[in-house]
């Protein structure tokens, strides 16, 4: 329905309905400037202080939060709680809920209170987390503080409560991140940095080694030793090479022996089998990319968990129940104690911001207060951090925002925002709940008209003119993207190609150098080291210049 933007046209519009539906009882409305009741001779609205007039008027109705202020506060009377029936989801609630308060008003012989009326005046809404997301929403909840407590709710026999918001889940959104081996993104600069200068010191040693202390290693082996190193093992001659500054006898132009292309070819494919083995992350793209979680179904089968925030463990699993919902939901449920927390110790604290609290400075007091509640404090902090970047988490949103599919929700502890995807279906979207005394006859009987009303087929048409909408406005990044597949040792092929070719020539050179040491004074080789004589000249001039 569409509301009038004067809070004065408002609420007259409001008494005017309820009056409708309600002749002969007293109306009597509360907001957070005061409480009006309504003249239905004049038309007109009188100011009324419930603080007061309590015992000539009792409340008919109000409206608040419904998360904020349980329905115990509301119905709970010396110590025992009311009955509840909650009317299951229905986005097109409005209708529905009337044409029930008006079947229930005139079948059975009581009074009620109708709580919770939403949209008194209309207001840009913007979402608490996200001042960057404005949503057009012309709905406002205004709380009733005052008459909630004052009132003598023994008089009344059930309450109607109407909530605007519906609780959901939403989780983080899958990153859509190029394919392939992503090589330079796999270490941190400083390990880029570190493992550059690694590679420099040991080319410098060796450059010590082998200009300025060759002489003196030659004077410790002999003519035989070097020829053993020389012709042994590849091994024991890269350790000539690189440990003892002692270059061995390089043939083929006296460009890179065989033996060391030969070993670090082996090495190299030996880290990379065994490094993609595995988990398949090594050299990787650093997010692991997943199709975006849409459904409850597809969250049950994700490693994601899901924070509660402000709502208890039990209220959250008594609506999995009430949604028939898998006890996989449950188990994922975790209890975060940020709220709690910050109501405790009051959230300027937490953050340890710089105030002054009765004489004491904000340093004094976040030393004391962390000191008592230390382990609460981190506790709470690794959740919210979890929350920011892990976990899925409770939500509460407008009616009017369900065809929201994003949302961006700003880190607590960095200045980051992260993106999450808001599932289709949501935990609770009950915005008709209908309370009772404990042990009322009346719940039965509203029981009883409801199952009638249901199964004449009225719920029915108004469930078809509220088929739910999922709207998805494209983004440049999605378009022309489908859901990224797992890498696996198919993209390493060219990798694994390469090694295998390196392997093979340098094979190759390996055994040549060994026939042209067993036979040096062939005609073959003879004729292959003229071959290689202009290279030689050549690989002088870069040993000279390095």
């Amino acid at each position: 329905m569409t509301l009038e933007t004067d809070l004065s046209g408002a609420l007259t519009f409001c008494f005017k309905f309820f009056w409708r539906f309600f002749k002969g009882h007293k109306a009597i409305i509360c907001h957070p400037n005061g409480c009006e009741r309504y003249d239905p001779f004049t038309g007109s609205l009188i100011s009324f202080k419930g603080w007061d007039d309590t015992e000539n008027a009792f409340l008919d109705f109000s409206w608040g939060n419904m998360h904020k202020k349980p329905l115990k506060a509301m119905m709970d009377f010396s110590g025992q709680k009311g009955s509840r029936i909650f009317i299951r989801p229905w986005s097109n609630w409005v209708p529905f809920h009337i044409t029930i308060i008006e079947h229930l008003e005139s079948s059975l012989n009581c009074t009620l209170t109708y709580q919770d009326l939403p949209a008194l005046g209309a207001a840009d809404f913007y979402y608490e987390t996200d001042e960057s997301l404005k949503l057009g929403f012309d709905l406002v909840m205004f709380q009733n503080g005052i008459m909630s407590e004052k009132t003598d709710y023994s008089r009344l026999d059930f309450s109607v409560c109407v909530d605007t918001n519906v609780l959901g889940i939403v989780a983080p959104r899958s990153g859509f991140m190029s394919q392939g081996l992503v090589v330079f993104e796999s270490f941190t600069p400083f390990v880029w940095v570190s493992i550059s200068i690694t590679i420099l010191a040991l080319c410098c040693v060796q450059y010590i080694f082998q200009h300025s202390q060759s002489e003196l290693f030659r004077r410790l082996y002999t003519d035989a030793e070097i020829d053993y190193y020389r012709g042994t093992s590849s091994l024991l001659t890269v350790y000539a090479y690189f440990i003892c500054g002692f270059p061995p006898s390089l043939h083929l132009g006296r460009l890179l022996t065989g033996k060391i292309i030969f070993v670090l070819f082996s090495f190299s494919a030996l880290i990379l089998s065994t490094a993609f083995l595995g988990s398949m992350t090594t050299l990787l793209s650093r997010r692991v990319k997943y199709p975006e979680i849409e459904s409850l179904t597809t969250l049950e089968e994700s490693d994601l968990f899901v924070q509660s925030f402000e709502y208890s463990r039990e209220e959250v699993v008594s609506l999995f129940d009430q949604l028939n919902q898998s006890n996989v939901l449950e188990g994922k449920l975790i209890d975060t104690l940020r709220y709690y927390i910050l109501d405790l110790i009051g959230r300027d604290v937490l953050l340890d911001k710089r105030f002054t609290y009765n004489g004491t400075k904000s340093e004094d007091l976040f030393a004391e207060v962390k000191g008592i509640y230390g382990d609460l404090i981190e506790e709470a902090e690794e959740n919210v951090r979890s929350v920011a970047e892990a976990d899925a988490f409770l939500l509460a949103e407008p009616l009017s925002a369900l065809t929201i599919k994003y949302i961006r929700v700003k880190h607590l502890f960095k200045d980051e925002w992260f993106e999450y995807h808001v599932m289709k279906e949501y935990i609770m979207t009950y915005p008709l709940i209908i309370a009772f005394m404990k042990n009322s006859f009346y719940f039965e009987k509203c029981n009883e008209i409801i199952a009638r009303y249901l199964e004449t087929g009225h719920a029915g048409l108004i469930l078809n003119n509220a088929t739910w909408s999922w709207t998805k406005e494209p983004t440049a990044a999605d378009e022309g993207r489908e859901a990224p597949r797992e890498f696996d040792l198919n993209d390493l092929q060219s990798a694994f190609i390469g090694l295998i070719i390196g392997l093979f020539l340098s094979f190759l050179i390996f055994v040549g150098e060994l026939i042209f040491g067993i036979f040096p004074n062939s005609a073959a080789v003879k004729f292959l080291m003229r071959l290689m004589n202009p290279f030689e000249g050549l690989a002088k001039c870069i040993l000279e210049f390095f």
